[in-house]
């Protein structure tokens, strides 16, 4: 009877480890739920070890219960030779399932999975076709060449021109500036604003699942990387915009005011060689008075600001 109480508790204690072995599995890779997943992992160890002693120890209950010598458990059915082959075998199929189960945490998985996935996609990016092919084509654009190259940083850069465009309209003294960059009736500016909405819908929200060897060989880096060309064609066409209502009497003589103020500056003269050259200055930009003052002396680009406060920045916060 003792005997057979030590094969019936060995035969548990298998069923018990696998199982226990087949919980944890099962709560490692199919339970997506963190939670339930982390409670099936636990059950599973807790099953695994109590039926590894079980099988390491048949004979106890039998000693337990009936009162029986050693001679009558295990060494009674099988023999000492047995009871130790018994043990030997039971440690290593334990040690086989333990190992398997400590390789398969997540610890251990994770950075050889980053690994192979961190490697197989450099592999990738030296193929000249497909999404990888295209990142290094677009690499070697001179605009795109210190464009990021990991997600952290491309949601970052993507945040940093996002909230560049929104400052025109935040900012009065930036829309005042460029007021292109507030109407949506300019083609261009109207292109930045669609690149911004298409970055916001395709801008991952949960964790990365996956290694990639380049953002650029992903919709949402090609969408920053065009969010950021429209940005930068959007402001050029806002500034030359900003200086199309000048006339050609004033675009030259504002450049010959240039010129003569930077020869000044780095040359030698004398005050009234300044004194000559500020007169004739100040009756050509004379000149160009006429045709400016034809407009409504209400019409400001600035709501409370003059040209000159605004130029030398007196309204800009910390100045």
């Amino acid at each position: 009877m003792a005997a057979l109480v030590t094969v019936l508790v060995a035969m548990t204690g298998a069923t018990t480890v696998l199982w226990g072995w087949g919980r944890y599995l099962r709560g490692r890779f199919r339970v997506k739920d963190r939670a339930a997943a982390h409670s099936t992992r636990r059950s599973g160890v807790v099953m695994a070890v109590a039926g590894g002693l079980l099988l390491l120890l048949p004979e106890v209950p039998a000693v337990v219960l009936f009162g029986s010598h050693p001679e009558s458990g295990v060494a009674g059915a099988f023999g000492a030779v047995a009871t130790w082959m018994w043990r030997f075998a039971v440690g290593c199929g334990l040690a086989v399932v333990y190992g398997s189960m400590l390789l398969v945490r997540e610890k251990v998985t994770r950075p050889i999975r980053e690994s192979t996935e961190q490697g197989i996609a450099s592999a990738l990016s030296y193929v000249p076709v497909g999404p990888q092919g295209e990142a290094r084509r677009m690499r070697r654009m001179p605009h795109l060449t210190d464009f990021p190259r990991d997600l952290p940083s491309l949601v970052e850069h993507d945040r940093m021109l996002t909230r560049r465009l929104l400052d025109y309209q935040r900012d009065l003294d930036l829309g005042a500036d460029l007021p292109a960059m507030r109407d949506l009736s300019v083609p261009e500016t109207a292109a930045a604003w669609a690149a911004m909405t298409r970055c916001d819908s395709l801008r991952p929200t949960g964790p990365q699942t996956r290694v990639v060897g380049d953002v650029l060989a992903t919709a949402y880096g090609r969408a920053v990387a065009d969010f950021a060309a429209a940005l930068a064609t959007a402001e050029d066409a806002a500034r030359r915009l900003a200086v199309a209502n000048l006339t050609p009497q004033e675009t030259a003589a504002l450049a010959e005011t240039e010129r003569l103020v930077a020869f000044i500056r780095s040359s030698h003269t004398t005050p009234q060689e300044r004194a000559a050259a500020y007169a004739t200055l100040i009756a050509r930009l004379e000149g160009t008075r006429s045709e400016a003052g034809a407009a409504e002396q209400n019409d400001r680009s600035h709501p409370w600001l003059d040209v000159d406060e605004r130029a030398t920045g007196w309204s800009r916060p910390g100045s």
